[in-house]
């Protein structure tokens, strides 16, 4: 019977927030089953099932409403299958914005084009989960931006790596932010 509630569960999940409305920066909420446990061996029908997940929240559809409805899914499948489905949440972090006419983002991206000369510094906004969230709980609005050595091709990868030039390179760039910034 667990089997058949993480298939039902895992199914639901891929449009579970569908009709999320767009966030103007963060785009649409991101959201996937990441690990699926249960059971011990092939010849036995799991007693459990866990699913874990990583959801990315915007601005326009917030943590709390992304808890509301995994609460109402899980309270709807209990009901209809006579299920004992619970959440848990593990981690509960805020996305974090700044707008890309802010002036820390604009000393951040002239100190990436005087360092990075062999390439074009290009401002994009990713749906992702740093530290940020963490700095800006105690200090909301604190600017943030997310820069690294050679962008995110390879992050999360098996064979993710850098250069050591742009590892220097990027030493570089966050010497002249601070030194701009904090001026």
């Amino acid at each position: 019977m667990a089997r058949l509630f993480m298939l039902i569960q895992v199914n639901l999940e891929k449009d579970l927030f569908a009709d999320a409305p767009e966030d103007p920066y963060l785009g649409n909420v991101q959201h996937s089953v990441t690990v699926i446990r249960g059971g011990e061996q092939v010849n036995t029908i799991p007693a459990t099932a866990e699913l874990l997940g990583n959801i990315r929240p915007t601005q326009v559809f917030d943590n709390q409403q992304v808890i509301v409805r995994l609460e109402e899914t899980l309270a709807k499948l209990n009901k209809q299958y006579d299920a004992k489905l619970t959440l848990e949440i593990i981690h509960n972090f805020e996305p974090v914005e700044t707008p890309s006419d802010h002036e820390f983002i604009e000393i951040v991206k002239q100190a990436a084009q005087d360092t990075f000369t062999d390439r074009e510094a290009e401002l994009s906004t990713m749906n992702g989960a740093t530290d940020a969230s963490v700095f800006v709980k105690n200090n909301p609005g604190l600017p943030t931006v997310i820069l690294g050595a050679d962008g995110d091709k390879s992050s999360h990868q098996l064979n993710e790596y850098t250069t050591i030039s742009s590892y220097l390179s990027l030493i570089e760039t966050y010497q002249q932010i601070a030194r701009e910034f904090l001026k």
